[in-house]
């Protein structure tokens, strides 16, 4: 009598398993919420517990705001993906996120929308079921966060992803939020599971490519005018918004000719550049009816 109901336990262990190998066990890996400030560029990678969850059309990612309300899908992929080992990533981006990598990015999917501004400071990621059952979440903002943090068993053993991790999420720089630990690892709780990264977050493909954040390219200052007036030399120049700038100089004799490097001003000028021009004033020595000299001026990022 007892071998009927042994066969009957085995049997729906062999029904369960399957029905998990497509899409639900995974991790929201690594979330940008913007690039070196650009909040129209964002990234959000997910990554394979097991192996076969493949069929991600079945789930989508969806953000909430500070409340755990206005929810927002940015994603319920189109398709499925290729490769299903253990540890794979799927890899989400915005169009504006392809450009600030290196290499270039090749997203499996692009986001339907956006992790709207407003959500940065506070909010909830989520992998989840069509029907709303949450496979894992990731909420950020410490006690600013004020919604729910439960979910799905499935993927954490209480239920309960939270408290969620103290700060906002990435946008001002290279940096992204990290789940630390292993591809097989369930989830702790986000406060313990996610860090900014160190340095540059690089993402990865389901076809195992990699791609590294790029901080913004370097725009140097330009000195737009060179004048005397009276005794002094009038140095005009332009900044870069949000960049300090250090005027360096040297001059000449009357014939143009160099013998001095570039040196700092004493005390130097330094400008914290904003965007607009910027003006200031070299002392030529204040000496009186002196033949014209050279000066050469550079700013310095």
């Amino acid at each position: 009598m007892k071998k009927p109901f042994v066969f009957a336990v085995v049997s729906l262990i062999g029904l369960a398993s399957p029905a998990l190998a497509t899409f639900h066990e995974m991790q929201i890996e690594q979330v940008i919420g913007g690039v070196n400030g650009d909040t129209t560029a964002q990234a959000i990678q997910l990554r394979m517990r097991f192996a076969g969850q493949t069929q991600v059309q079945n789930a989508k990612v969806v953000v909430y705001d500070a409340t755990g309300s206005n929810a927002i899908t940015l994603i319920q992929p189109p398709t499925s993906v290729s490769n299903g080992v253990a540890g794979d990533r799927i890899l989400l981006v915005s169009s504006n996120f392809v450009n600030n990598t290196s290499p270039t990015t090749v997203p499996d999917f692009y986001l339907t929308n956006l992790i709207p501004a407003s959500y940065l400071a506070a909010g909830r990621l989520t992998w989840e079921i069509s029907g709303g059952t949450i496979l894992w979440s990731i909420s950020w903002g410490g006690t600013n966060y004020t919604g729910p943090n439960t979910g799905s068993t499935i993927n954490d053993s209480d239920g309960n992803f939270g408290p969620p991790f103290p700060g906002p999420l990435p946008s001002t720089s290279t940096s992204a939020l990290l789940f630390t630990n292993t591809a097989d690892a369930l989830s702790l709780s986000n406060i313990v599971d996610y860090i900014v990264t160190p340095g540059a977050a690089t993402f990865t493909n389901n076809a195992r490519a990699g791609f590294v954040v790029l901080p913004p390219p370097v725009i140097p200052p330009l000195v737009t005018a060179i004048t005397r007036e009276s005794n002094d030399i009038r140095v005009t120049w332009t900044t870069t918004a949000g960049k300090t700038n250090v005027v360096q100089v040297t001059s000449g004799g009357t014939n143009g000719s160099f013998t001095n490097n570039f040196v700092d001003l004493s005390p130097p000028i330094i400008v914290a550049g904003s965007g607009p021009v910027g003006t200031n004033y070299l002392d030529s020595g204040g000496a009186t009816n002196v033949p014209t000299r050279y000066y050469r001026v550079r700013l310095v990022p």
